[in-house]
């Protein structure tokens, strides 16, 4: 997949699931899953000062049925910075205005809620100097009520964004140890 903001280029298959390589995103599925009894933790029982570290990089996707579009209600400074997005409150059809690409990650966010279960894809990010940066993006199923579920992501940079052209610091991403750095599937 290709998004077009114009900092940034990016590259990642959506259909992609992957086992997390990134240490960030593998203590946040452990948080999530620590939460959930066995399901899908409620959004009341996630504890910001517990990954406080991590809210930068987070963001929150509600479905709005009345727009047929997932809504982003809460998007941390990595993210917004990253796509663009000056504030909450964006449809995915304005964050990601090729209809391909914003289709493509309603279906992936539908999946996630359907399937119970996080996914993750992975792949990079060229900065407008031609650098590039491994990115890894986890996407969990939390219910914000009994009949609501909503999309609760993050986005974690093993390289430092100011490395691809942000002029900011950036919140690093390490890789597992043992790691390759090599993705593979989730076995199905």
């Amino acid at each position: 997949m290709n998004s077009t903001p114009d900092r940034y280029h990016w590259t990642w298959s959506l259909d992609a699931d992957v086992e997390p390589q990134f240490d960030e995103s593998l203590q946040l599925i452990g948080y999530w899953a620590s939460k959930g009894s066995g399901g899908i933790p409620l959004r009341t029982d996630l504890d910001a000062s517990v990954i406080h570290t991590f809210i930068p990089n987070l963001f929150v996707a509600s479905f709005d049925p009345a727009r047929a579009d997932y809504c982003y209600d809460v998007v941390g400074q990595e993210v917004a910075s990253a796509f663009d997005i000056d504030d909450h409150g964006r449809l995915v059809g304005q964050v990601f205005p090729d209809p391909a690409t914003a289709q493509a990650i309603r279906r992936l966010y539908h999946r996630v809620i359907r399937e119970e279960r996080p996914i993750v894809s992975a792949g990079e990010v060229q900065g407008p100097g031609g650098a590039r940066a491994t990115v890894e993006i986890v996407r969990l199923p939390v219910r914000e009520t009994a009949a609501r579920t909503v999309i609760l992501g993050a986005i974690f940079f093993i390289d430092a964004l100011d490395e691809v052209g942000d002029d900011r610091p950036a919140v690093r991403a390490t890789p597992c140890r043992g790691s390759s750095g090599r993705r593979g599937r989730t076995p199905a």
